[in-house]
Order: C-alpha cells, then sequence, then structure tokens
C-alpha cells in the first residue's frame, strides 16, 4: 500500500509527464507532416521520459544498476536538442536544423561513453553493480555533460546573426523573448548541474529543483510556444493561397500604397489609416497583412523604411536624423534600433560600410 502513497516530488514528475504527453498529442494531430515537426517531438518525448524515470525510481530504479545513469542522460540531453527547437524557430524549416546540427544529438551519447570508458581503467569501476559508487566515473559523467551542454549553446552564439531576423518575423517579438527564456531555463539547469560536485547537497534536492526547471519550461510551452512556433509546421496555417479573391485583391492595394504612394514615410501611419483607405474593416486589413505578407504591419512599414534609408544612406551625404525623418521613423533612437534589427548595422556603420570611396 506504501507504494500507493506518492510524494510531492514524484507528484510533480508525474505533472510533466502528462503536460509531456499532451504536447506530444497535440504536435501528432496538428503537424501537416510529423517530420515536419520532429525536432520538438524529439525533444519532448525525450522530456517527458526524464519525468518518467524521475517518477519511477522508486519503482523501478532495482531493474538495473545503471537507471540513475539513463536518467541523467535524459535530462542532459535537453540543452542540445533545445538548440534544435531554438533553430528551427528561428529558420522555420525542421529539415534544415536536422541536416545542419544533427551532430548534435550525439554529443550526450559520446560524453557517455567517454565517461563509460572509465569502467575499463578503474577495477572497481568495472565491476558490475559498482558504477555509480564509483567517484571518477560519476563526476566524469556529469562533467563531460555539462560541457556537451555549454558547447550545443554556444552553437547559437555562432548562430547569433540570425537571430537579428527573427524581430521581423511574424509574432517575431513575442518568438525572440520566448527563445531567450529557452536559453536561460537551460543555463540555470546547468548551473544546476555543478550542485553534484557539492557533497553537501543532497542528490534529492538536485532533482527537485530540477523537475521544478522542467516544469516551468513546460507551463512557457503550452502558454506561448504553439502560438509563436513556426506555423508552416502545422496544419490550418494561414498562407497565401488560403486567401479569397477579394483579399488578393487588397493585397495588391496594400503593395500599391506601399510602392507607389509611400504610405511608410508617415510616421504616425496605423492599421486604421490603411482600413480607411482600402475601404474594409481593421481586421481584414490585419488578416490580409499577415496572411500575404507573413508580419504585421509596422513590421511591414518598417522594412520599407529601412529600405529607403539604406539608399538614401549610400547615395546621400544627408545626417542620419534627416535621412530617419525622410523615411518615416518618429525618432532617431527608434530608426537606429529598428535598422540595426533588420540589417545587422547601425545606419552610421551601413554607410561606412556600403558607401563607395
Amino acid at each position: 500500500m506504501d507504494k500507493l502513497q506518492f510524494t510531492i516530488p514524484e507528484i510533480f514528475s508525474f505533472i510533466g509527464v502528462a503536460q509531456c504527453v499532451y504536447i506530444l498529442v497535440f504536435m501528432a494531430f496538428r503537424a501537416d507532416k510529423l517530420n515536419n515537426a520532429s525536432v520538438p517531438f524529439l525533444y519532448f518525448l525525450i522530456m517527458g521520459a526524464a519525468f518518467f524515470m524521475d517518477f519511477a525510481q522508486r519503482f523501478l530504479n532495482e531493474i538495473s544498476h545503471y537507471y540513475e545513469v539513463w536518467g541523467l542522460m535524459l535530462w542532459f540531453a535537453g540543452p542540445p536538442l533545445s538548440v534544435l527547437v531554438i533553430m528551427q524557430m528561428v529558420t522555420g524549416s525542421g529539415h534544415q536544423a536536422l541536416r545542419h546540427y544533427f551532430w548534435v544529438l550525439f554529443l550526450p551519447a559520446v560524453a557517455f561513453l567517454s565517461a563509460y570508458g572509465l569502467t575499463f581503467i578503474s577495477a572497481d569501476c568495472g565491476k558490475e553493480g559498482m558504477v555509480l559508487q564509483c567517484g571518477d566515473f560519476r563526476i566524469w559523467l556529469v562533467l563531460c555533460n555539462i560541457l556537451t551542454g555549454g558547447a550545443s549553446l554556444l552553437i547559437l552564439w555562432m548562430k547569433k546573426d540570425l537571430f537579428r531576423l527573427v524581430r521581423s518575423q511574424k509574432y517575431g517579438q513575442e518568438r525572440y523573448w520566448l527563445i531567450l527564456t529557452i536559453i536561460i531555463n537551460n543555463i540555470f539547469f546547468l548551473i544546476l548541474m555543478f550542485s553534484y560536485f557539492n557533497a553537501y547537497m543532497p542528490d534529492e534536492n538536485i532533482a527537485r529543483i530540477r523537475t521544478l526547471l522542467g516544469l516551468v519550461f513546460i507551463y512557457l510551452v503550452t502558454t506561448s510556444l504553439f502560438r509563436v512556433y513556426p506555423q508552416s509546421l502545422f496544419k490550418d496555417a494561414a498562407t497565401a493561397d488560403s486567401l479569397s479573391d477579394a483579399d488578393r485583391a487588397l493585397a495588391d492595394k496594400i503593395t500599391g500604397l506601399l510602392e507607389y504612394e509611400k504610405i511608410y514615410h508617415e510616421s504616425g501611419y496605423s492599421r486604421s489609416d490603411l482600413a480607411r483607405e482600402l475601404g474594409v474593416s481593421e481586421y481584414q486589413a490585419s488578416n490580409v497583412i499577415n496572411t500575404h505578407f507573413g508580419k504585421s504591419l509596422p513590421q511591414l512599414l518598417n522594412e520599407y523604411r529601412v529600405e529607403d534609408a539604406k539608399r538614401l544612406l549610400i547615395e546621400t551625404t544627408a545626417d542620419i536624423k534627416v535621412v530617419a525623418e525622410e523615411t518615416g521613423f518618429n525618432s532617431i533612437a527608434t530608426f537606429n534600433r529598428v535598422f540595426r534589427e533588420i540589417t545587422g548595422y547601425t545606419p552610421s556603420a551601413y554607410r561606412k560600410n556600403f558607401v563607395k570611396k
């Protein structure tokens, strides 16, 4: 009967399992093609398995001397796999992330094999059932996986230029902050893993904090991830092909207003102004912009403004403040921030690098 009385950590772990199952079912039914969502599917499958290993440890620990080792490896697989999830959020292509970063999935296995090699060096570690009692094995296992997780996160630093494009995408701002939250969550996790080197920090406490970090991430997923995740990966995502003939005609009018009438030169131009010129509701105008152009009206206007600003910076010697005013920005600070987000350069640096000497 005692085994039916669950502890608080076991209940938290079970909640993590249930949430991961919910996410996996959601993706299985919503993904246009399951292989398009293979990266997050694999991530949450492994996370669910990690939660389950924690939940069932009291019941299944005796089935293998390596039970705790496999549980640790599942948790340590999180940072490398999160890199793939983040790259898919940035690029919108699961295949591209897998093709370029699939080797990340092997890093935890490499770390485990390196640590397991100690069983052949040390006679004590090599004895059946003695692996977890071998101090060298435990230290090397945890250290290798911390380094592996940190190295995988450095990949994002190597690809940092891609993140400048995120904010110009649909839900770009929300997606950008969610990516930062995922990265911070993984950094906290790796810092927590250093506690295994602290003899005064019981493993049970580390596991509890680890579970809470996992639940925080799951909460973020269920509340925001699939709202800002690349919608092309899921069914019922609105695309330009789904627009009616009337909506396509509106899209053409919007293009004309942008390219010929240059409505973006008005710094205060708003959705209501656009809807009034088109003779439609604000909702319909926004829906056409989001679906046809794949971005919000402010993002669309700023892209056109920056393109004009790039031309003025190269072809004229006008002061940067004048360029900002001429292209529709209401302040020099906004101009500098938006210009850098879209181009990766400040206006002055862009002029310096691209004006022909």
